[in-house]
């Protein structure tokens, strides 16, 4: 008996078929398909969902870099895939935290302290983007948009958002351009931001120590004084349960329009 058509590995005991295509797969496999959202430490920002990569629609996989064939563990939101092999052989370490992390981007010049991205394990180089809370590191195209973030764009931490205007044309804070469904933003300038000019893969102007310690203790300040007094509610009035749903929602179409496009994932992007 070969193994199974998700997860790859042999196949013992009970397993399922599809009668069209002969495909075999684990019970524990389709179970896990059936499930909406993942939860991985590889990309604990947003949910992942298992999909299947269609004809010749290849994508790569965030963590190797390999090609990805036929299923992979998906963010819809950012356009990342991973194997299931990559995600399954993860080991959260204990200095990383189980939590929505808060990203900086660092700076260090001393090759002697380099960090190694917690997605791809290999080495960060001089900037990257570290949680300021734990020790996860990582290359800005290994996190794409993630739910906090604090970089030399702007003065103070931004947020992962969607935009709330149905009929007015906003625009980004910026490049002033028209913004996208998918925006950053900043809870104290009420501004919003396009996610790729606040996630830019430019290096920009590198900070020193002393800017980096004062940013990261402005952030945690930031991020006590929204935990005591709430986050600003007049950019949008859509509740919470409201925003998840868009937030699948979204996601979904997104990705089926690009599967439908033909278009292929430049992770590198």
């Amino acid at each position: 008996m070969g193994g199974c058509t998700i997860c790859a590995e042999s196949l013992s005991g009970k397993a399922v078929s599809c009668m069209t295509c002969d495909d075999i797969y684990h019970l524990r496999c389709i179970e896990s398909w059936r499930k909406e959202r993942f939860i991985h430490p590889l990309h604990s920002d947003h949910k992942l969902k298992l999909k299947l990569i269609r004809g010749s629609k290849s994508k790569k996989c965030t963590s190797c870099k390999l090609k990805i064939t036929k299923y992979c563990l998906r963010c819809s939101l950012c356009k990342l895939s991973f194997h299931l092999k990559c995600s399954n052989g993860v080991d959260v370490l204990e200095d990383i935290g189980r939590h929505r992390h808060t990203f900086y981007k660092y700076w260090i010049n001393d090759s002697q302290l380099a960090r190694t991205c917690n997605v791809c394990s290999t080495q960060c180089g001089m900037s990257f983007y570290g949680c300021i809370y734990c020790n996860f590191s990582a290359h800005v195209e290994c996190l794409r948009f993630p739910g906090m973030v604090k970089n030399r764009v702007h003065q103070h931490t931004v947020e992962l958002t969607f935009n709330p205007s149905h009929d007015l044309m906003l625009y980004c804070a910026l490049c002033d351009m028209i913004l996208s469904k998918k925006v950053y933003y900043c809870n104290q300038c009420d501004d919003m931001f396009h996610t790729k000019c606040i996630m830019s893969t430019d290096e920009g102007e590198a900070a020193s120590e002393e800017e980096q310690v004062r940013d990261i203790y402005m952030m945690s300040i930031e991020r006590h004084l929204l935990n005591k007094v709430g986050k600003k509610k007049k950019h949008s009035k859509v509740s919470n349960d409201e925003w998840l749903e868009r937030d699948v929602m979204l996601e979904d179409t997104d990705d089926y329009a690009q599967d439908s496009s033909g278009e292929e994932d430049n992770n590198s992007s």
